[in-house]
């Protein structure tokens, strides 16, 4: 049974850091939600980490909590991010995207599943690096270099 780590306090945080989850069944293809930090266009499941904290143990309960998938196995990092202040949200950003399998489908509602690419072109997508991320997953190939 895993420990939840407490967030140690007076610890000077100088960005915002995001565990985004790119989660993906092999039948389904990849999750997408409408997170409230991508004013409701469609972006991956993440959740703010603050100091101390297992970014683990984050990513695993806000993925639960969304959708109710208990099975979640973390693969690999895709991709970090950076992001000045005032783009994502008041304070400077850093994300790193963490590609999740799971067999489960969860329940259902707030997110859904894209098998193919060609279904991203009809979604409003926060942005481009979603769509980088699905084809690298979905192909089962890991670029640098399109994002």
């Amino acid at each position: 049974k895993k420990t939840l780590l407490k967030p140690i306090r007076g610890c000077m945080q100088l960005h915002r850091v995001y565990a985004i989850g790119v989660v993906n069944h092999p039948e389904l293809g990849v999750m997408l939600t409408q997170q409230q930090i991508a004013q409701g266009n469609w972006f991956f499941c993440g959740h703010e980490v603050h100091p101390g904290e297992d970014w683990r143990n984050v990513l695993y309960l806000h993925i639960k909590q969304k959708t109710w998938i208990n099975h979640l196995h973390f693969d690999k990092i895709l991709w970090a991010q950076s992001f000045p202040a005032k783009i994502v949200t008041p304070e400077p950003v850093f994300s790193f995207f963490v590609h999740v399998k799971t067999t489960e489908k969860g329940h259902g509602r707030g997110y859904r599943w894209v098998k193919n690419i060609d279904e991203l072109e009809a979604l409003a997508l926060f942005h481009p690096l979603v769509k980088s991320l699905c084809q690298d997953v979905l192909g089962n190939v890991i670029s640098l270099e399109n994002k």
